[in-house]
């Protein structure tokens, strides 16, 4: 109980802070330059924000890629997550992860080249070696809503062939992409996901008005026990 009200006491502390404008902007100088000495690269944050006991959101976050094009914009994205999830660690529960009116460039130069975001993993990845830990307890995590809106997501492999009018899996760009899914990594290290609705449009005219899947990943093994796709003509 004293736990507790400790948590929500520091929500509280929390909240009050970040309405205060010098607050805000110097929160957001420090996170900026913070992120722009590890990853090496230009960023922006607009508006950073707690929920009480809801978790946090930011706005207006703008990431460029190590070649300066654009590699993430989003609008806004939020996290909601309560204080159980706070309190055990090793089974983390998300309410709620959105991502509203966003933009994501994904290329590399050919098929066996790195992602243009790979220097945001090696940036924050340790430089240390590993020591021989003992065995820690079991992760788990669950995140009940993955909400996206309104969204573009392109992906282009820039040493492969172009076919204008034709679906190009090296060169894919959708847009008006939402979606409505749950994600859950068991202890043994199983992934759910579960798809209720997922709505976009390609430029090679492809259209999906909406796919639903149920689908787990264990021990390298994929199954599909539910799958339905709409399309404007058809359905699968």
């Amino acid at each position: 109980m004293l736990v507790i009200a400790v948590i929500l006491a520091l929500n509280i502390v929390v909240v009050a802070l970040l309405s205060n404008k010098s607050v805000q902007k110097s929160l957001i100088s420090y996170g900026e330059n913070w992120l722009r000495e590890r990853t090496n690269t230009e960023l922006s944050l607009g508006y950073i924000g707690f929920d009480l006991l809801n978790g946090f959101f930011v706005e207006g976050l703008y990431v460029e890629d190590q070649q300066g094009d654009t590699l993430l914009f989003a609008d806004r994205i939020k996290a909601d997550i309560n204080l159980h999830a706070l309190l055990n660690i090793n089974n983390l529960k998300i309410k709620k992860v959105e991502l509203d009116d966003f933009v994501a460039h994904i290329h590399k130069e050919t098929d066996s080249s790195a992602f243009n975001f790979q220097f945001l993993i090696d940036a924050f990845a340790s430089d240390e070696p590993k020591e021989k830990k003992p065995q820690a307890d079991p992760f788990a995590m669950t995140i009940k809503s993955v909400v996206l809106k309104n969204g573009r997501v392109t992906y282009d492999v820039r040493s492969a062939e172009e076919t204008p009018d034709l679906f190009n899996a090296s060169h894919i760009d959708c847009s008006n992409l939402c979606l409505d899914a749950s994600f859950a990594l068991s202890p043994k290290g199983a992934i759910e996901v579960e798809v209720e609705a997922l709505s976009l449009s390609e430029k090679s005219g492809l259209r999906v008005e909406n796919l639903e899947l149920e689908a787990t990943l264990e021990n390298d093994k994929l199954s599909l026990p539910s799958l339905a796709l709409s399309l404007p003509k058809s359905q699968l």
